[in-house]
């Protein structure tokens, strides 16, 4: 096997074939018999790529990646989901092609008059996917989109049956009625069947 100076930890599912604990292991880690990782205390040094590599017995192997990335603008004090800042929840972050993503809303300005969804991808301009107008209710589905998702007044979005593309940042902007604009992001990933 190649050296690797960043391996966490290995592991034979063999029977009586312990964990081997590589270089970059710092006690914070747990490595499962399913494979996945569980860290502790994350702080900023743990971002980065993650790749779970699987070596079958009759020589291949499948690698699997992961970005992790570590928001350090949330207060280790409080808790996130009941500050006064907008913000949006993933229900779930990594899904497979045909699932529903609900991006989920928190602390909607209550003068907000109206919502707007916005969706870019690795750089390219972001478009417009739905505006909501709260004053005079009613929702507009940008020409871009097609419909495969429900906005709520509370401003959250579901997405249905998503597709690899639909992955990326998406933008909440809402208008108050003092004419200032609050904005909020948020990312998941999709993976293909």
């Amino acid at each position: 096997m190649a050296a690797f100076k960043n391996l966490l930890a290995l592991r034979r599912l063999l029977p009586r074939k312990p964990i081997v604990f590589g270089p970059a292991y710092s006690g914070r880690e747990t490595l499962n018999s399913d494979g996945s990782l569980l860290l502790h205390s994350v702080s900023q040094k743990d971002r980065g790529l993650y790749t779970l590599r699987l070596l079958r017995s009759y020589g291949t192997s499948e690698d699997v990646q992961v970005q992790l990335q570590v928001d350090s603008s949330l207060s280790v004090f409080c808790n996130a989901l009941t500050s006064s800042r907008l913000m949006i929840q993933p229900v779930l972050r990594y899904v497979a092609e045909g699932e529903d993503v609900l991006l989920q809303v928190h602390n909607l300005p209550e003068e907000a008059l109206l919502f707007s969804w916005h969706k870019s991808n690795n750089g390219s301009p972001a478009r417009k996917l739905v505006v909501y107008n709260r004053d005079k209710p009613s929702i507009s589905w940008g020409p871009a989109q097609r419909i495969r998702g429900k906005v709520f007044k509370t401003g959250s979005l579901l997405l249905q049956d998503v597709i690899e593309s639909d992955a990326g940042m998406y933008t909440l902007e809402v208008l108050n009625k003092d004419s200032k604009i609050e904005r909020a992001n948020v990312e998941f990933y999709v993976k293909s069947k």
